[in-house]
């Protein structure tokens, strides 16, 4: 038998003395430190400041050697389920997986992050740089690697967006530990969009996509 004992309640006295009887029975007894690891530093919050129930549950079944944890792909898939203004654009999670388990962490916090930025439509009362940077995440502005997203209606391309805009943990390291995740914002005729472009290791070359655009 295996008892997690989430830290997110404290348990009453009796609570702990079933947990201890259980564990002199030879019950495996797992007590999890908020924010160690990817264990939430807190089940509160408001919306949009990440999927924490979703975050807790991987962990657990983690402890557990459950298999069937969602991969770092299925985070961004659900994000993008979760907002309408969220556009994975073509193969942007074809190589998230590749990422190295080292920098998983700054995977799923860039997730939460940028769903956030999209479930406040871009409104963050702050410079984007600073936004990330409160969860110790480099937004990087500048890099070899260029991004462009064309607006198409129908054949016809309306609008150009180019930029080197993108979420970075690893420099001078191997490609997997390099881990990369580049994305663009666009807010058009009153219509937000969130791009995400590409996550995985260091890409070698540019990130060209076209995007259907209904409006103006």
């Amino acid at each position: 038998m295996t008892i997690v004992v989430l830290p997110y309640v404290a348990l009453t006295a009796e609570m702990e003395e079933a947990v201890s009887l259980y564990a002199q029975d030879g019950a495996r007894v797992i007590r999890p430190t908020p924010g160690q690891g990817d264990w939430p530093t807190s089940l509160r919050g408001t919306d949009g400041e990440g999927d924490r129930l979703n975050s807790l549950y991987q962990e657990i079944c983690r402890e557990l050697g459950w298999t069937g944890v969602a991969s770092l792909a299925q985070r961004f898939e659900s994000s993008a389920k979760r907002c309408s203004d969220y556009i994975l654009v073509g193969d942007a999670l074809e190589r998230c997986d590749e990422i190295d388990p080292s920098r998983h962490s700054f995977v799923k916090t860039s997730a939460d992050l940028l769903e956030k930025f999209c479930k406040k439509k871009g409104r963050i009362e702050m410079n984007l740089e600073a936004f990330f940077k409160q969860m110790n995440i480099e937004l990087a502005q500048s890099g070899g690697i260029n991004t462009c997203v064309r607006l198409m209606k129908g054949a016809k391309q309306i609008a150009r967006c180019d930029s080197n805009m993108h979420l970075k943990q690893g420099d001078a390291t191997t490609q997997a530990a390099a881990a990369r995740i580049y994305f663009q914002h666009l807010d058009r005729s009153d219509q937000f969009r969130l791009f995400l472009l590409y996550v995985g290791p260091h890409p070698s070359n540019d990130i060209d996509r076209m995007v259907a655009w209904h409006h103006n």
